[in-house]
């Protein structure tokens, strides 16, 4: 998470005060139009005004943007993991070596933008997670919406409907390994064995994140 650690940190040149992470912005630039490239070039976007992004950097009415959707033009899907990392402390600092609040990330403000619930034709689907964006998180702290996302988060995203996601069952731990195993991130032969595969299974509790950690040095 680019708030954690970031790879560069520039005071913002549109709004004073707010901070800048190019490379990590420019890194989910390039994730999203390779993600997204066929779709977007098919729909062929327009942008329908003049944005300034900066004091010379200006896209024009009528350009072609990748990032930015006609309205209504499709239906779309917002996907966020770990949302809750956008209302926890982050690591990035100014110059004078204070902690910068997540809401003053540039980026991170455009990702809370796409959070609110005026879009039409469309669906946002995030989760939360408790350990990776809480360096106090513990596995067993409360886990329910309202304590993972805090009071200004759970306000942000109210209204919502929560759906809590249990521990892999036996198929889906069976599909998850295949998985792994197929892309290549299990790559031991002791990882692939069947017995291997009970171990990690015994090991995680059936636990996802568990299941993935434990998947990471094999």
């Amino acid at each position: 998470m680019w708030t954690k650690r970031p790879k560069e940190v520039e005071p913002s040149q549109f709004k004073e005060g707010r901070i800048d992470l190019p490379v990590e912005s420019a890194i989910w630039l390039q994730h999203f139009k390779m993600q997204n490239s066929e779709l977007l070039q098919e729909l062929d976007l327009k942008t329908s005004k003049s944005y300034t992004w900066s004091k010379r950097e200006v896209t024009e009415q009528g350009a072609s943007l990748m990032d930015i959707v006609e309205h209504v033009r499709f239906k779309i899907m917002v996907l966020v993991d770990g949302v809750n990392a956008f209302w926890n402390k982050t690591n990035v600092k100014r110059p004078d070596k204070t902690l910068v609040p997540p809401q003053e990330i540039t980026i991170t403000r455009a990702f809370l933008k796409l959070l609110q619930n005026d879009w039409n034709n469309s669906v946002i689907l995030t989760s939360v997670d408790v350990i990776p964006f809480n360096r106090n998180a513990k596995m067993n702290d409360p886990y329910t919406p309202r304590a993972l996302l805090g009071k200004e988060g759970f306000e942000c995203m109210d209204p919502f409907i929560p759906i809590q996601i249990e521990n892999y069952t036996d198929k889906e731990m069976h599909s998850v390994l295949e998985y792994y195993i197929d892309r290549l991130w299990i790559q031991s032969e002791q990882g692939r064995s069947e017995e291997g595969r009970d171990q990690i299974k015994f090991l995680s509790g059936s636990n996802p994140l568990q299941v993935m950690k434990l998947c990471e040095p094999l």
